[in-house]
């Protein structure tokens, strides 16, 4: 097995870092639109019952 030198450890672990942020930017995306899809629901369900 080849030995990183200390470039390719950098480039390894920037890679790993985006990978990361851009992942958890996706995660926080999807939450905030399921968060705004139950508010939404719950406001419907409000207005049915205020009937």
């Amino acid at each position: 097995m080849k030995d990183l030198s200390s470039e390719d450890l950098l480039k390894f672990c920037r890679t790993k870092v985006s990978t990361f942020f851009s992942s958890a930017t996706k995660a926080f995306e999807g939450t905030q639109k399921l968060t705004g899809l139950d508010r939404q629901a719950g406001s419907t369900i409000r207005g049915i019952w205020n009937l």
